[in-house]
């Protein structure tokens, strides 16, 4: 197998891989990692809390939400998306899993890409932006995801995967429906709570659960969720999960 040159372009909201709360950044991690274990030469832009064992190129020393920024995303946005064009000639492909910004330039660039798109795409104006851009090519984590916009540039639905030894089976079953998801209206916890109430489960202990883990901050921000000592020992658990993290990337674990 020839050795790559591959750019993997992150989302800056959240380090790669994050810390609690990113799908989209936890993807990107386990993709750019075998990839290198491939012998790919692989240069990851995230924010600069990130741990990889690619390069890693940054253009901000912490991710934005945790880093507790306020302003306009999109400026260090931009400044990511220069300094990867800056240096493109450097790569054989570019693997884009931000927001559209990029999008102008594509006809213009000298290596090819693709753009996975994490989210939903059922927003009206999605519609006219892949009538302008259809050149870009675009892959889907879902064959459903395609639905609000079947005639968009698609490539082809990549399923998000997972290293095979990070979860083991278990064989003692136990009465309960594990909702593994941010609490947002998307995500759609209702749907999970009537499925768990429908077969017979203890539907207001999960109710209880669910709201047990929205009022600890799960996937919020620490100082927005806790305040004084509490927020302080937040902050050391943060610090010592981000260590934890580095070595375990280190080591090949993560």
């Amino acid at each position: 197998m020839d050795c790559l040159r591959i750019a993997q372009i992150a989302p800056l909201w959240e380090s790669v891989p994050p810390l609690r709360y990113g799908g989209t950044e936890r993807v990107v991690h386990y993709l750019t990692e075998e990839l290198v274990r491939l012998g790919h030469e692989v240069v990851l832009f995230a924010s600069g809390d990130s741990c990889t064992r690619a390069e890693l190129q940054s253009c901000i020393p912490s991710s934005l939400r945790l880093g507790g920024h306020r302003g306009d995303p999109m400026v260090y946005e931009l400044i990511q998306l220069d300094r990867l064009l800056s240096q493109v000639e450097r790569f054989d492909i570019l693997h884009f899993h931000t927001s559209p910004l990029h999008f102008p330039a594509v006809t213009r660039l000298p290596v090819p890409l693709l753009n996975t798109l994490h989210g939903p795409q059922n927003s009206p104006e999605l519609v006219a932006l892949y009538q302008q851009f259809s050149s870009v090519p675009l892959v889907s984590i879902s064959d459903a995801q395609r639905r609000p916009i079947p005639t968009a540039p698609w490539l082809g639905t990549v399923y998000h995967a997972l290293p095979p030894d990070l979860y083991r089976p278990g064989y003692d079953p136990k009465p309960y429906l594990a909702f593994v998801g941010r609490v947002s209206p998307e995500k759609r916890l209702d749907r999970a709570i009537a499925i768990a109430t429908a077969v017979g489960l203890p539907g207001e202990e999960v109710v209880q659960r669910c709201h047990l883990r929205a009022a600890a901050g799960e996937g919020a921000e620490p100082e927005r969720q806790l305040g004084g000592d509490a927020a302080r020992r937040s902050r050391r658990c943060s610090d010592r999960r981000r260590h934890r993290r580095r070595r375990e990337v280190q080591r090949g674990v993560l």
